[in-house]
């Protein structure tokens, strides 16, 4: 599976949403859309005094159509979950605390233990995909457990990071370190501490920049992925009736 990210990629993705929009249009029959409706008001309401949650009685799907929408819930969690790992870059370019007891060093942090949670959440996402696809088409081309290998040992360092965070301690690596020391030293009462408050500033925005083109790039990485996974979903997923061929 090549990793680099194409126009071919991005078509077949884009295919397979609007495919998948087609297929919900083609669900949402009167009964569906009555119930949706009761939904959201009830949701809208929760909290009022008048709101009865009763009224929104469960709606059940054949058992195909059901299997169907199990698949495609997958396929938008996997989506969902690209966005919020990309989106974890944005959080480094502003430091929105000043004057509150939140450090910069524990800003930078928290950003980093989010997004290697969203690679690792990404990774298990991406099993419950495939796992449900290849239950629905026994005979994909698609290999499970070899594309699962290949994506933990392309996102190597974010998951063992993850797991160190999850078991044993906070991240931290000799840049992060270099900020607390740095940041202790601007704080310290003495004839250098305007010095190191500016040096803290320095080392900190150098460690943001860095960062945010990390993710930026292993975002596109996880992107191509899901591109070429499209690819394969797109031929095989019949029931979302794909005419368009891949140019």
């Amino acid at each position: 599976m090549a990793l680099t990210e194409t126009k071919k990629e991005k078509e077949a993705t884009d295919l397979l949403l609007d495919s998948i929009t087609t297929w919900i249009d083609k669900i949402f029959t009167p009964e569906f859309h009555e119930f949706k409706r009761k939904q959201l008001v009830s949701t809208l309401a929760f909290d009022e005094p008048w709101h009865d949650p009763t009224e929104v009685e469960e709606f059940v799907l054949d058992a195909e159509t059901e299997r169907q929408h199990e698949l495609v819930i997958a396929w938008f969690n996997l989506s969902q979950t690209l966005t919020a790992l990309s989106q974890s870059q944005f959080y480094l370019r502003r430091f929105p605390f000043g004057g509150l007891p939140v450090t910069r060093v524990e800003h930078a942090r928290n950003v980093l233990e989010m997004y290697f949670g969203s690679v690792y959440m990404m990774k298990e996402r991406l099993k419950r995909f495939l796992t449900l696809h290849k239950k629905m088409y026994p005979n994909t081309g698609m290999n499970v457990g070899h594309i699962i290998k290949q994506f933990e040992k392309t996102f190597d360092s974010e998951l063992r990071a993850r797991n160190s965070i999850h078991h044993h301690q906070p991240f931290d690596d000799i840049a992060l370190h270099r900020l607390t020391i740095s940041g202790l030293l601007a704080t310290h009462n003495h004839e250098m501490s305007a010095r190191w408050k500016n040096g803290h500033e320095i080392y900190y925005r150098r460690f943001c920049k860095e960062w945010i083109e990390r993710i930026d790039r292993r975002s596109k990485i996880v992107a191509a992925f899901l591109n070429i996974i499209s690819e394969v979903v797109i031929v095989e997923a019949t029931f979302l009736k794909i005419d368009t061929a891949i140019q």
